[in-house]
């Protein structure tokens, strides 16, 4: 395991992705090799140590400063995944966050900037409001799944989609929690991000 990680919600909700897989791992299941994970809040893991982050602006359309995470890999597609909060039977919801996935023009690697609706108010890093989106930009959307509060995408993008990336010889995916109560258990963890089934899916080529 890599370094600690400061404790609270969102790192867990992060961290725990890891913990499945090596538990699957080791059950000698076909499950994907690299699983870059992370939050609104700073929170993340990649190969077993912390993503580093900061707050600033994207390039070009869009100057609000938000979260922002540096990936160790280059992505191969450019974009951005943009994660609808599902409508409730009361007609709440409808909100959602924004990744933008951008390579990075000064040192190696790619950023993925992190933005999410304030319409529950700001306390997130990546409560700044979506973002203006790129004319003709390479877009992808998913449902944002969990229950009891613990909401978050595990997005395996294909070839051509907005993050995808190789390390070595695997494909990357994404495991985003957006919003996660307190306290937090594994079960809730594995419902926010659409459960242990999407962990143990065939490896796409």
């Amino acid at each position: 395991m890599g370094r600690k990680l400061t404790t609270c919600a969102g790192t867990v909700a992060a961290l725990a992705v890891v913990g499945v897989l090596t538990a699957a791992a080791h059950a000698g299941l076909e499950i994907p090799q690299l699983v870059a994970a992370f939050d609104e809040q700073g929170n993340s893991s990649f190969g077993g140590r912390p993503l580093d982050w900061g707050f600033g602006p994207a390039p070009d359309t869009d100057l609000r400063p938000t979260l922002f995470y540096r990936l160790l890999f280059p992505v191969m597609a450019e974009g951005y995944l943009v994660v609808v909060e599902p409508l409730t039977t009361g007609g709440q919801g409808g909100g959602g966050d924004v990744l933008r996935f951008v390579n990075n023009a000064t040192g190696p690697g790619s950023v993925v900037y992190v933005y999410s609706d304030t319409l529950d108010g700001a306390d997130s890093l990546a409560d700044v409001g979506l973002p203006l989106l790129a004319p003709q930009a390479n877009l992808a959307i998913m449902m944002e799944t969990g229950t009891d509060g613990v909401n978050g995408v595990f997005y395996a993008p294909n070839f051509g989609q907005p993050g995808f990336a190789r390390y070595g010889n695997a494909s990357i995916d994404y495991a985003f929690t957006s919003d996660v109560p307190e306290p937090l258990t594994m079960l809730g963890v594995l419902a926010g991000v659409g459960g242990i089934g999407a962990y143990l899916r065939k490896r796409r080529a």
